[in-house]
């Protein structure tokens, strides 16, 4: 993600784990602010959005 140090997929994936946002800020020094939550989910729901799985 633009002005982070971590990849969108890497933050989901924490959160996926179960780590909040301040988990993943604290495990990664304050790598984003929490504030940019939003566009990391919009960046991920267009990503996602474009890919299409076989049931």
């Amino acid at each position: 993600m633009r002005g982070t140090r971590l990849s969108v997929s890497l933050i989901l994936e924490c959160l996926a784990n179960g780590m909040t946002v301040a988990d993943v800020n604290e495990a990664y020094a304050n790598a984003f602010p929490p504030e940019a939550l939003p566009e990391i989910l919009q960046l991920a729901s267009e990503l996602t959005g474009s890919v299409h799985v076989a049931a």
